[in-house]
């Protein structure tokens, strides 16, 4: 089961929690980009596959998937945007419940990555760490006690473990905040930047990422950057009293009319539809506007979210695609036909 489909999240303004750790093998060269593949390297992706298979993960070749199969699953947060345009050898590896995906290839031999609805980085790191556990003991990983973990790139040589949430953001881009937002996670050592890269605001949505340096504890830097999530969560909610006071019969409308837009409308752009979603969602996280609000469960939002994107209606209409700008080409009436139920959903949870 995807993270979007999990029961709904008891804070709104978190939407996933990731774990990521990365790791490449000591016995193979580091230029895992190299179209002339290392030796070693088809025992250790046969090896790899393996212990995948004995451990009840199914496989996903990547090199024989259309490209935009390969960009809905970046859409739906499985794997790295960057592991998406790679052309090199690569393969993915994701469980049963869909909360642990092992992605071999881009910049790192191994990832391992654990994705959760809501705040959870407690409990994905437990499922992370289990796993980077399990491999640990058949790979030799490439560590050194003055860097750390290796890389081809001495910046990413250290601790290799990525923490990241999703943060729904309104108040903080509406009040001008989000500036001072990116300078508070900059002097902690983390990163603020829109949930989509060609979108400065896509649904006010944000990703907050964090590499914390290999001295810390990983538990002492999990409960260190809870701290700076239930600090930008607690700024976003307090500017949310000051921009929209007095404001909930204006949100609940909007919201209201956004249903209408995406029941009624024939052609509808990426940008537009998570606009409309953001409307949506922010009537129903602020207290003062939930009665008047769309009963609309989180979760569902969440899937309009991700499976909306073009990427992924692109792979449901089985279009041929050989970029992401290519998805974006024929998604009007061919992609209503796909949303139209996720949509009719929404509008049956919100009467």
């Amino acid at each position: 089961m995807f993270w979007y489909n999990t029961e709904d999240s008891k804070n709104p303004h978190v939407l996933w929690s990731k774990v990521r750790y990365m790791r490449n093998i000591a016995s193979l060269p580091f230029n895992a980009r190299d179209k002339e593949l290392p030796s070693g390297h088809g025992t250790f992706s046969s090896r790899l596959s393996e212990l995948m298979e004995a451990n009840g993960f199914h496989s996903h070749q990547m090199t024989s998937s259309p490209c935009a199969e390969i960009y809905s699953l970046a859409e739906k947060q499985l794997i790295d945007y960057s592991f998406a345009i790679d052309n090199g050898e690569r393969c993915l590896y994701f469980n049963e419940p869909c909360n642990l995906t092992i992605f071999s290839g881009g910049e790192f031999h191994l990832n391992i990555q654990a994705l959760l609805s809501g705040l959870s980085l407690d409990e994905a790191h437990k499922i992370a760490s289990e796993a980077e556990e399990l491999l640990d003991r058949e790979f030799s990983f490439a560590y050194s006690d003055k860097l750390g973990y290796l890389a081809s790139d001495i910046a990413l040589c250290g601790s290799a473990l990525e923490l990241s949430v999703c943060l729904f953001l309104p108040a903080s881009r509406h009040g001008a905040r989000y500036g001072d937002m990116q300078r508070e996670a900059a002097a902690y050592g983390a990163t603020l930047s829109p949930f989509l890269a060609k979108y400065d605001n896509a649904g006010d949505l944000y990703v907050l990422s964090y590499i914390p340096s290999l001295a810390l504890d990983e538990k002492k830097a999990i409960s260190d950057f809870s701290a700076l999530i239930g600090d930008l969560v607690s700024s976003e909610i307090s500017c949310e009293r000051i921009v929209f006071s007095n404001k909930s019969t204006i949100i609940c409308d909007r919201a209201w009319r956004a249903l209408g837009t995406l029941a009624t409308a024939r052609m509808i752009d990426e940008d537009e539809l998570l606009s409309l979603i953001s409307r949506i969602r922010l009537a129903i996280a602020l207290p003062a506007c939930r009665d008047g609000a769309p009963k609309c469960p989180i979760s569902l939002l969440n899937t309009l979210t991700c499976e909306g994107l073009n990427g992924a209606v692109a792979a449901t209409l089985g279009n041929s695609c050989h970029s992401l700008d290519d998805c974006r080409v024929g998604r009007s009436d061919g992609a209503r036909k796909y949303i139209l139920p996720l949509i009719s959903q929404l509008i049956g949870a919100a009467i």
